[in-house]
């Protein structure tokens, strides 16, 4: 039983799982945005920060904004992954935003998003 319970906390730490908390900590202190979603607020960016951490493993590696400023694409990544050399696919994603009234709700949520495309796609705008 000690085994698989050493299993399960080395598999977590290796994964780079973080509580909700951890990761909306994390988001909140490390938002990366593109020039093109500049525009979001303290609130705004909170509130991205803790709808993120709920939808997702993984944390805010960029915030970028269409230009009528009610969808976001959002790239995120396990903490660490972008230490990994080469990067592993399994370490990113891709989640889309869009404002409802005032409140930003999770449209797409990916987390299997191959490195090139997570780093190529980090400011591209969405459609």
């Amino acid at each position: 039983m000690q085994r698989l319970s050493l299993a399960v906390a080395i598999g977590l730490l290796l994964a780079g799982c973080a509580s909700e908390p951890d990761r909306y900590s994390w988001n909140r202190a490390h938002p990366s945005l593109c020039p093109n979603a500049r525009w979001l607020t303290e609130k705004d960016i909170d509130q991205i920060a803790r709808v993120l951490a709920r939808a997702t493993p993984q944390t805010i590696m960029r915030i970028s904004s269409d230009s009528s400023h009610r969808k976001l694409e959002v790239t995120t990544c396990y903490h660490g992954a972008l230490q990994q050399n080469p990067p592993q696919r399994g370490s990113f994603g891709l989640c889309t935003l869009e404002k409802v009234g005032d409140s930003w709700k999770p449209t797409y949520v990916g987390t299997h998003l191959d490195p090139v495309l997570a780093f190529a796609m980090a400011c591209v705008p969405p459609r």
